[in-house]
């Protein structure tokens, strides 16, 4: 049946709609941002995979499928939000969500490279913010409708375009810099917020491996229609929700992945 997404209430903040909601991620007990959780599970996942030769349990971990069950109801109505942003406010069959329609600094770089140094306390306070958290979770990723039940989906693949294909050395040499002298040259060029970065890099999934992401994101023609400055229909509304629990959930192809672009210095 339908998760029910349709029914998602922008004035709920408690997400009480979503408190049922199964967590499938490994980490989706604990009370932590979904970027923190999908990066311990990518890395987990592919030292599994990469150094002990467990395939199918470093699978399990790093690169089951993201969906909305896995994120919180805050980070769910902040990439709805973003969603909102990329379509300009109109209802589009498709649209790219880049790192601007986040909404977490006017510089959309200037909190996910060197653009600006970032103390240890603001680090924390971003880690924190659903906003932030899908941007370093999600990052840019390809939005679409389905035809038939009007719902969008983002779609993307969560994996590092720095990560090269083969295993990162714990201590390195001079020809082989090792997983130290990288995590020492991101913090320098990015301050605090290098370390996560550094450390997906250097044991994360490179491009072409990783989870997918298929997250359902509902019906956004409330959203949309606010975004316009128009006022929301409540019966309408009230509609969407029952329409939601009844619908079966789409079957829908895996759209193409977008291709990285390798001038981006985050989680891809």
């Amino acid at each position: 049946m339908s998760n029910g997404i349709a029914s998602l209430d922008p004035d709920d903040p408690e997400g009480s709609v979503f408190r049922s909601f199964p967590r499938a991620h490994p980490f989706g007990n604990l009370a932590l941002p979904m970027n923190i959780r999908q990066l311990a599970a990518d890395v987990i996942g592919k030292q599994f995979r990469e150094r002990l030769g467990l395939e199918s349990l470093g699978s399990l971990i790093g690169e089951r499928e993201i969906t909305e069950a896995d994120l919180r109801p805050a980070e769910l109505r902040a990439l709805r939000e973003a969603a909102v942003r990329a379509m300009g406010n109109q209802a589009l069959g498709r649209a790219s969500i880049g790192y601007r329609h986040y909404d977490t600094d006017e510089d959309p770089y200037a909190d996910v490279g060197a653009a600006r140094m970032l103390s240890p306390l603001s680090v924390f306070d971003k880690l924190f913010d659903p906003n932030y958290s899908m941007k370093t979770t999600i990052g840019q990723g390809n939005l679409e409708r389905d035809p038939d039940t009007g719902e969008y989906y983002v779609y993307d693949q969560y994996n590092f375009n720095e990560r090269r294909p083969e295993p990162t050395p714990l201590v390195g040499t001079k020809e082989e810099p090792g997983a130290m002298r990288i995590f020492g040259g991101r913090i320098s060029d990015s301050g605090v917020y290098g370390l996560p970065r550094a450390f997906g890099s250097a044991y994360g999934s490179p491009e072409g491996e990783g989870s997918r992401v298929r997250i359902n994101l509902g019906d956004l023609e409330d959203a949309l229609a606010r975004g316009r400055g128009e006022n929301v229909n409540p019966l309408r509304k009230g509609l969407s929700y029952l329409a939601g629990l009844l619908r079966r959930e789409p079957e829908i192809p895996d759209a193409p992945l977008r291709i990285a672009d390798p001038s981006n210095p985050l989680i891809d």
